[in-house]
């Protein structure tokens, strides 16, 4: 298990106070090396020893591991003490920011929004712009036949 000042010499090596992000009026605390590849976490080896860094931040703080952290911030790369809270999957859940609007910024609308057999929200707008663009090439494929 790393020590606290294990820890401490690592978050001096790797993290710098980040100017453009700012939460509550304090500096978030960004990792500055390679992020976990799924989550975008900062994570990092010692002693073989694969460890989440916020989750780690956590730890030292309380004693114990937290059962799910939370970034106050919104930015996962940040280690920043005061950003983080221990929690649990409901208010961690309730604190994301609301999806408001699909990927190419059209806003999901009652109108403008239908739902996927698998639940999940589908944009109309985009769907008729596919649709338009899919149309002309599925007819020339239906005319030279594949």
């Amino acid at each position: 298990m790393i020590t606290k000042e294990q820890f401490q010499e690592w978050l001096k090596r790797h993290t710098k106070w980040s100017i453009v992000n700012f939460f509550e009026d304090t500096p978030c605390l960004e990792f500055q090396g390679k992020l976990n590849c799924s989550y975008k976490y900062a994570a990092f080896q010692f002693e073989f020893k694969r460890y989440i860094a916020h989750r780690l931040v956590l730890y030292f703080l309380n004693g114990k591991w937290p059962h799910v952290s939370d970034h106050k911030c919104r930015n996962t790369c940040c280690l920043n003490e005061l950003h983080l809270q221990d929690t649990n999957y409901s208010v961690n859940t309730a604190n994301k920011p609301k999806i408001t609007h699909c990927r190419r910024g059209h806003e999901f609308t009652p109108e403008n929004t239908r739902l996927t057999t698998t639940g999940s929200r589908q944009c109309k707008a985009c769907v008729r712009q596919n649709s338009n663009v899919m149309q002309p090439i599925r007819r020339m494929e239906k005319k030279l036949g594949k």
